[in-house]
């Protein structure tokens, strides 16, 4: 269910809203860093942050700072679950 509090068993994660959704669909190799996230989602940089920091802990994303920029790049488990996002999101 998109938006809407699920869990996904194997990968143990709660889903409390779509920014989540959004800011896993959206990283890729353009855009890379969570400033650019944020914007590209509509959403405050605090924001994207915070959800960054909970992906990572999740082992979803690895974040990587240099200076102020705090690049981002999908781990394997990242990359699995942005797939079957784009999935759901393509069959609705």
């Amino acid at each position: 269910m998109f938006g809407g509090l699920h869990t996904h068993k194997k990968m143990k994660i709660k889903f409390a809203n779509s920014t989540m959704e959004r800011i896993i669909i959206s990283i890729d190799s353009q855009t890379n860093y969570a400033a650019k996230v944020a914007k590209e989602i509509n959403s405050s940089h605090t924001d994207v942050t915070k959800i960054i920091i909970e992906l990572e802990k999740s082992k979803i994303v690895d974040r990587n700072k240099d200076g102020r920029i705090i690049y981002l790049a999908l781990t394997e488990k990242g990359l699995r679950l942005q797939n079957l996002l784009k999935e759901l999101k393509n069959e609705n």
